[in-house]
This record gives structure tokens, C-alpha cells and sequence, in this order.
């Protein structure tokens, strides 16, 4: 799952996540990433009307790295960096060098400061929980035991 923002310390992007949203991480046992591209498209972008479109190639570099086939098939990056640039550079010709040169920073800013929330951050707080569960349900036993 990937978050936007403008936070760089993992607790406060765990913790800004919804309750529910929360819950379906720890259930299915998901990643959770993140970054904030506005902020790199801003700082990168020499023509303030790409700064927008420039957040998804931030988006493209955050694909790049967390796509899983990426080991699988022994792809440098290296190489994986001249292919999105042999890409970039078909795609945005016309718009010239230097547009061609903030979107592959854009991309490789992307690809390198992506960054994860633990996931002992994550199981962390639901064996909190868990455990507060077991300690309450133990007390409303030993409740109804004693009522008995």
C-alpha cells in the first residue's frame, strides 16, 4: 500500500492511517510505503505547469522499486534505469533535454527514497491489542466466574 505524504517518521504515517485502513494492513499482512512525491515533483520540475503530471513519475520510481519481478528477473539498476530512460526519452522528445532530465530525476528520486513502515511497527500494535483483548476477556471470565 502506498501512502502520499508529507511525513518522513513512520509512526506518525502508521499512525495518521484510518483505524480500518489499519486493521486491513495487518490482515492481509501487507507492506506499507511511502513518500511524498508532491514534494519532489516541486523540488525537481523546471516548468511549473509539469510539476502535477511529474508527481506520477515520482509514482513510476515507486513502482520500479517495489515491484517484485524486478529480482526475479536479475535486472541491475542499471539497466533498469537506461530502459525508463530510453522510455522517457521517446515519450518526451518534443519537450526537449531538460524536461527529458526532471523526469528521470523524478523517477530515480522515487526509486531511491521510498520508504516503509516496519513491519514490526505494524504486527507491533496488533499484538498490543491482542494482548489487551486476552487481559480483558480474562477479566470479564474471571467477572462472571466470581457472579456464579
Amino acid at each position: 500500500m502506498f501512502v502520499q505524504t508529507s511525513a518522513a517518521d513512520p509512526q506518525a504515517v502508521w499512525q495518521a492511517m484510518p483505524d480500518y485502513a489499519r486493521q486491513i494492513v495487518r490482515h492481509q499482512a501487507l507492506r506499507v510505503v511511502y513518500l511524498d512525491a508532491a514534494r519532489i515533483a516541486a523540488e525537481v520540475s523546471t516548468r511549473h505547469d509539469l510539476q502535477v503530471r511529474m508527481q506520477g513519475i515520482v509514482l513510476l520510481g515507486v513502482f520500479l522499486r517495489s515491484m517484485p519481478g524486478l529480482q526475479q528477473r536479475e535486472l541491475g539498476e542499471s539497466e533498469l534505469f537506461a530502459r525508463v530512460e530510453s522510455a522517457i526519452r521517446r515519450y518526451f522528445a518534443r519537450q526537449g533535454e531538460q524536461v527529458i532530465r526532471d523526469n528521470m530525476t523524478c523517477v530515480r528520486r522515487g526509486f531511491k527514497e521510498l520508504r516503509q513502515v516496519p513491519p514490526a511497527l505494524i504486527m507491533g500494535e496488533a499484538g498490543r491489542e491482542a494482548a489487551s483483548g486476552k487481559v480483558e476477556s480474562a477479566a470479564v471470565a474471571e467477572q462472571g466466574a466470581s457472579k456464579s
